[in-house]
């Protein structure tokens, strides 16, 4: 694996969590807009829950990703 593997893999996944948040943020808001729901407590709390769910993936992703990346770094490193 290459330098250049390891930002396409950043890359991919900088892509993946800025469409996460995006489709996050515009559906519940395209939902309201278009059929005119009003978000009520239930449906605020609900979206809420997303948030937060989303939020807890994207750490876990981004930890999980630096803890591969310090992994594989250290693999490459050979003592004299």
């Amino acid at each position: 694996m290459k330098d250049t593997d390891i930002q396409q893999m950043l890359r991919f996944w900088g892509v993946t969590y800025a469409l996460g948040s995006i489709i996050i943020v515009a559906v519940p808001l395209y939902i309201s807009i278009r059929y005119g729901l009003a978000l009520d407590l239930l449906g605020f709390m609900l979206y809420l829950c997303l948030v937060v769910l989303w939020a807890i993936a994207s750490i876990v992703t981004s930890l999980a990703g630096l803890f591969s990346y310090k992994l594989f770094r250290k693999s490459l490193w050979r003592p004299k």
